[in-house]
């Protein structure tokens, strides 16, 4: 069964906990360093539907984020909308699909340069080139739309795919396949049925600038197939126009960079 996290029956300023009644899926699990923000907002610039979405900036170090857990199986799709007031300034992974420590499959990187996203294997390789298609329109003030799948099947390699939208409810968007990744800590993985959305750096023991906000809307996990654009989406007629594209999927070219 898919898990929903909306944010619309959270007060606005209080921090988001895992008993807290915000969304029809509480959350699993929540991080929350010294000097972190995790809260629910009404910034209409990054409300995607009803009138909150969720506010997160980073602390002392260490991640900041949400986590949701499903059933454990083979195969899952999920969706996010994300944005931020400004770029981030250490490559924040921002969606990280696996079971937890140390079984990762696939991760989603906002890069520092601000120009383009990442998608990133279990092992933290990059595939040289992702994002390229992106570069127009990835950028602070303004929400985007993630849709991720990831696969795994018995061994120590799996699959993780992203398509990005610009635009709350557009539905065009490109596709370049599927390709194999590494799990970390080559990791034999079945089944898998954790998603973290947040704020992890990449390349450094400290998060982002903690004066960045990262903001999340209309969360989706354990979809059956690729979910699309929220119902309720508030989108505008030059959604369906607008330009979108597919990040590319990953092999591991295992160009290992340590996290820290």
């Amino acid at each position: 069964m898919a898990t929903v996290n909306n944010c619309e029956a959270g007060v606005v300023g209080n921090t988001i906990l895992t008993t807290d009644p915000g969304s029809p899926d509480p959350w699993s699990a929540t991080s929350l360093p010294s000097g972190a923000i995790l809260q629910y907002d009404n910034t209409a610039l990054f409300v995607v539907s009803g009138n909150k979405c969720i506010r997160m900036r980073s602390g002392s170090g260490a991640q900041v984020a949400a986590m949701q857990t499903w059933a454990a199986a083979a195969s899952a799709y999920g969706r996010c909308y994300f944005g931020s007031e400004a770029i981030p300034s250490a490559s924040p992974r921002i969606v990280q699909v696996g079971t937890g420590a140390p079984a990762m499959i696939g991760q989603l990187v906002w890069d520092a340069s601000g120009t383009s996203m990442s998608l990133w294997d279990g092992t933290n390789s990059f595939k040289a080139g992702s994002g390229t298609a992106l570069n127009s329109i990835i950028a602070g003030n303004k929400m985007l739309r993630a849709e991720w799948n990831a696969v795994v099947n018995g061994t120590s390699t799996g699959t993780f795919q992203c398509r990005i939208f610009d635009g709350h409810s557009t539905t065009i968007a490109w596709d370049s396949g599927v390709q194999s990744c590494g799990i970390e800590g080559a990791t034999v993985l079945s089944t898998f049925g954790q998603v973290v959305y947040g704020m992890w750096p990449y390349g450094s023991a400290t998060s982002p600038s903690g004066t960045t906000y990262l903001y999340f809307d209309e969360m989706m996990a354990n979809t059956p197939t690729w979910p699309g654009p929220s119902a309720v989406a508030q989108g505008t007629a030059s959604d369906n126009t607008s330009k979108a594209g597919m990040l590319g999927e990953f092999d591991p070219i295992l160009r290992p960079e340590a996290m820290f």
